[in-house]
C-alpha cells in the first residue's frame, strides 16, 4: 500500500530491504537491474533493458520485494512511533518465523476524553487484498486500552505498543 501510494503521488523513488539488509531499489528495477541469489546473498544483474518507470513495471517490481522482505525488515525500518503521535497509516509489526505478522491504521477517532478507536486493516502472506478487522460482531473499532501497553485483535497475538511503525 506505501508504495501504491507513494507512486500515486508521483515518487519513482521507491527503495526497501530485504530481509538480509539489500536495497531493492525501484530504480535499478527500471534500469534493468534484476536480482539473483549468489550463495546466501542477494545481488544484481543487468539483464533487461532499461524501460520507463510505469505502474505495471512497479507491480513487477513489488512482487521480488514481496519475496525478499518481511515483517523483520519492516519492523526494522521503519520508524518508531510514540502512541501518543498516533495517525492513520501507521502500522503495528510483530516479527516472527516463519511468519510475523502486520495490522495498518486505517482510520483513527477520538472522544472529549482523549479515548482513542482505530479502525484496522490486515492481510496475508504473500500480500493479498486487504480486509477490515472487526473486534467484535457488533464493531469494527477497537479501542486502545493504554493500560494494556497492547493493541488485542482476533487474529494474532497482541501488538505491543512499541511495535507501531511509520514508513517515511
Amino acid at each position: 500500500l506505501h508504495a501504491e501510494w507513494r507512486y500515486a503521488r508521483g515518487h519513482r523513488d521507491h527503495v526497501y530491504r530485504a530481509a538480509n539488509g539489500t536495497k531493492l531499489s525501484f530504480a535499478r528495477y527500471a534500469a534493468g537491474e534484476r536480482l539473483r541469489v549468489d550463495g546466501n546473498n542477494l545481488s544484481f544483474v543487468a539483464v533487461a533493458k532499461p524501460t520507463k518507470p510505469t505502474h505495471a513495471l512497479l507491480r513487477t517490481w513489488l512482487d521480488d520485494v514481496f519475496s525478499w522482505t518481511n515483517t523483520g525488515a519492516l519492523s526494522r525500518d521503519a520508524q518508531r512511533v510514540d502512541m501518543a503521535d498516533l495517525r492513520p497509516g501507521d502500522f503495528f509489526v510483530v516479527p516472527g518465523v516463519p511468519y510475523g505478522h502486520t495490522v495498518l491504521v486505517l482510520d483513527m477517532a477520538k472522544d472529549a476524553t482523549g479515548r482513542i478507536a482505530v479502525l484496522l486493516g490486515q492481510s496475508f502472506v504473500p500480500a493479498q487484498n486487504v480486509h477490515v478487522l472487526r473486534p467484535n460482531t457488533t464493531s469494527v473499532w477497537f479501542v486502545i486500552n493504554k493500560s494494556e501497553q497492547a493493541l488485542t485483535t482476533p487474529f494474532w497475538k497482541p501488538f505491543p505498543f512499541a511495535s507501531l511503525r511509520r514508513l517515511p
